[in-house]
């Protein structure tokens, strides 16, 4: 139910080709990186903790001019591929460390939510100029975040990345507000009153428009936004997902003193761009708090692992031999993500699919594939199922509630298995009963 390409955005950038001068992700990350090193000092409270920098505060970047940051020496440039391999079997990364013994700020003290949001934020502004056009618009710049994975984390990190964005683009530039206005689902689960926070969003943007604010802001879909968000915003923006090349890239930056890592290695070891974002934000921090390129690599992979043997989320990738069926279903999760982005009206998304065959071809499956593709919840129901309940007053207050259920977690995927016996609305019947149906 959630779709392919919704705006027109920039290709995202070849990582492993991005230089400092006109692109943006490398002059980006090594800003957050080192408002992390100058907040670490002044961040450590009467308690001697760190609690102002991991805590609800959020870094606010002082304007300084970009400078490359240090270009060490690979060790491995001076070792023979034997002592690379050691190295390597041992869980050491050789070309990340420094051969005179340079080192890097510890990945422990980093915002993690903030780097990933920035990576991923230059997959659709890859240079300069586009973050330019991003500050420089006027009124409103809606990015919708169809993974309910990111949301929390890119609300986390989204302040901090724009005002480090700042110091990136020349002026003039405006002093767009940087704000992420809560989202309907956080933490990737439905907040318990879904339409007060609908509300609430939406009174936001009006606010912050009434007061002459440009914004940016974050939501699940375009209809969550205001009429009057509508009316002001430009086109939406689907924010790009999390990719194992953006993982490399990062790791680049922050765990390598040299700008290399021992590429061919880690991408063995790294899960599939799908798997990468079935892992919870939690995790995917604790993994960049491990020391080295190998560590963080091995942790994202166990953390994919457990997420697929704990939450199994079928695809319409997954499903074999169906290719009709699944091509019709795709086109569903089409119009759904356009629908998201504001492309279309909800009149003209195809919003069901009837599926018939003998038991035991796929029907089920099917759903719940398209549910898994849509990034949707899935529910599924049969007249066996709601028959159990009792009597048809009991019976139709079941299936009331299947519906109500699947629509207080939109977005959702509801299953009404064997719809054939339903009942049947033809002349051979008494029509005594078709109001029920």
């Amino acid at each position: 139910m959630i779709p392919d390409q919704t705006a027109p955005r920039s290709e995202p950038p070849a990582w492993d080709r991005l230089t400092s001068e006109t692109l943006l992700a490398p002059m980006l990350i090594q800003l957050l990186i080192a408002d992390a090193r100058d907040y670490l000092a002044s961040a450590i409270d009467d308690d001697g903790d760190l609690s102002d920098l991991y805590g609800n505060t959020t870094l606010k970047p002082k304007p300084r001019p970009y400078a490359l940051p240090y270009q060490g020496v690979p060790k491995a440039s001076v070792m023979s591929e034997a002592e690379i391999a050691t190295d390597l079997a041992r869980g050491v990364d050789p070309w990340s460390l420094d051969l005179h013994g340079h080192k890097g700020l510890s990945p422990t003290n980093l915002h993690i939510p903030a780097l990933i949001s920035a990576v991923e934020l230059c997959a659709l502004f890859p240079r300069v100029d586009d973050a330019a056009r991003l500050l420089d618009a006027d009124g409103l710049s809606v990015f919708v975040l169809t993974n309910p994975a990111q949301l929390g984390r890119v609300e986390s990190g989204i302040s901090g990345v724009i005002s480090a964005l700042r110091d990136c683009v020349p002026p003039p530039k405006t002093q767009k507000q940087s704000i992420a206005c809560s989202v309907p689902m956080q933490n990737g689960t439905v907040s318990r009153n879904p339409m007060e926070q609908r509300r609430t969003f939406a009174r936001k943007i009006d606010e912050a428009l009434s007061a002459g604010h440009a914004m940016i802001a974050l939501c699940d879909n375009v209809q969550a936004i205001s009429d009057a968000g509508r009316a002001a915003m430009a086109p939406a923006m689907i924010w790009p997902q999390l990719t194992a090349e953006m993982i490399m890239f990062l790791l680049k930056q922050t765990h390598s003193v040299t700008g290399q890592v021992a590429e061919d290695v880690i991408a063995s070891i790294l899960p599939s761009d799908e798997d990468l974002n079935r892992i919870a934000t939690p995790l995917i921090c604790h993994a960049f708090r491990a020391s080295s390129t190998l560590a963080v690599a091995k942790r994202l992979a166990k953390y994919a692992e457990t997420a697929k043997r704990t939450c199994p989320k079928l695809t319409l990738e997954d499903v074999k031999g169906l290719p009709e069926a699944t091509a019709k279903l795709r086109a569903v999760v089409t119009d759904l993500r356009h629908w998201q982005a504001g492309q279309v009206t909800w009149a003209d998304v195809s919003a069901s699919a009837l599926l018939h065959g003998p038991p035991g071809t796929g029907k089920t499956m099917l759903a719940e594939a398209m549910a898994g593709s849509a990034a949707a919840h899935f529910f599924a129901t049969s007249f066996t199922d709601l028959q159990a309940a009792g009597h048809m007053g009991d019976y139709l207050k079941a299936m009331a509630a299947a519906v109500a259920e699947a629509i207080a977690n939109a977005p959702s995927v509801i299953f009404f298995d064997e719809l054939d016996s339903y009942g049947a609305r033809d002349a051979a019947t008494s029509a005594k009963h078709d109001k029920y149906m």
